[in-house]
């Protein structure tokens, strides 16, 4: 078929098929005035797109097979873009879901994150000199304190400054150490042993009131024991009992001394004593001294022996 065919041509065509039939009849009977009647509707129909020409029975109607066919290919794509259009649809409706999920979540993290800032402490930074003894120190003063909730920090630089350089400073383990450093907690035992007299080293000992004790250091009349802990510990604590062989009207005294110096003596101890714990101070000594005066047949268990800072 020649030419363009206009939209408004396919949605009628239905209805001037049964025009195009009445013009064959028409042509049939040799009807000419009817005829060029139908002729006339095909035309106002159809334009130049159908002609129907003939004398007596013989009529044509240009490419309705074509007509036809194009009507049909545009049903085709018309249910086609129906498909596409309902599919880009769906995927709107789904784009729209998402949006929505990401805007709760934006939601939620913008307010998880306001709730950090709000516990979030407060900080100011402070440029702060030294003046020592009425002489100014040397030294950069820019940023040099921070106060975070109303406590103030200062610098490392600060810091040495007011300790001096005679002594030295350390950071470790969360502690920081001025001058020597010292050690942590540790067992008596893993101490060097200098020297002992009398002392018995075993594995268990029970007391006169019947408990246990672990690797623990039994004395007797005159017993002792000498600890070097290189002026590295500052206190010193053990558990003190009687051992349970001991006559029970026997006597006897734990003293111990830190570079020869006692710093402590225990009250008079029986068999009727009950155990009990001793925490003293030891002055960083390079020996610990422990000894123990008795009467005979008594004897004195010392276990969980530490020192520590």
């Amino acid at each position: 078929m020649k030419g363009t065919i206009k939209a408004a041509i396919i949605t009628g065509m239905f209805g001037v098929v049964g025009t195009v039939s009445a013009a064959v009849i028409g042509l049939y009977i040799g009807k000419n005035t009817e005829q060029q009647n139908i002729q006339n509707e095909i035309n106002e129909a159809f334009g130049d797109v159908v002609n129907v020409i003939g004398d007596g029975n013989d009529v044509t109607v240009n490419d309705i097979r074509e007509l036809v066919e194009e009507y049909q290919d545009l049903k085709k794509q018309n249910a086609s873009l129906v498909d596409q259009n309902t599919k880009y649809f769906d995927d709107l409706e789904k784009v729209t879901e998402e949006l929505e999920l990401l805007k709760g979540e934006s939601g939620s993290e913008m307010e998880r994150l306001n709730q950090q800032l709000s516990g979030m402490p407060s900080v100011e930074f402070r440029s702060m000199g030294l003046c020592m003894d009425g002489n100014d120190v040397a030294m950069d003063t820019t940023d040099s304190a921070v106060v975070v909730n109303n406590r103030v920090y200062y610098s490392d630089e600060f810091v040495k400054n007011l300790v001096g350089s005679g002594r030295s400073i350390t950071a470790q383990d969360g502690t920081l150490y001025i001058g020597k450093m010292i050690k942590e907690k540790e067992a008596l035992s893993e101490k060097w042993l200098m020297d002992k007299y009398k002392v018995s080293f075993t594995d268990v000992e029970t007391d006169s009131y019947g408990n246990n004790h672990t690797n623990p250091m039994v004395f007797y009349n005159g017993s002792s024991v000498i600890y070097n802990l290189s002026q590295e510990y500052s206190y010193f604590q053990c558990n003190i009992s009687i051992e349970n062989t001991s006559k029970i009207d026997r006597m006897g005294n734990i003293m111990i001394k830190a570079d020869g110096i006692e710093i402590y003596k225990s009250p008079d101890m029986t068999k009727l004593t009950e155990p009990f714990d001793i925490n003293i101070p030891i002055n960083n000594c390079s020996l610990l001294t422990i000894e123990f005066v008795a009467n005979s047949n008594i004897g004195c268990i010392i276990s969980g022996s530490t020192v520590y800072n």
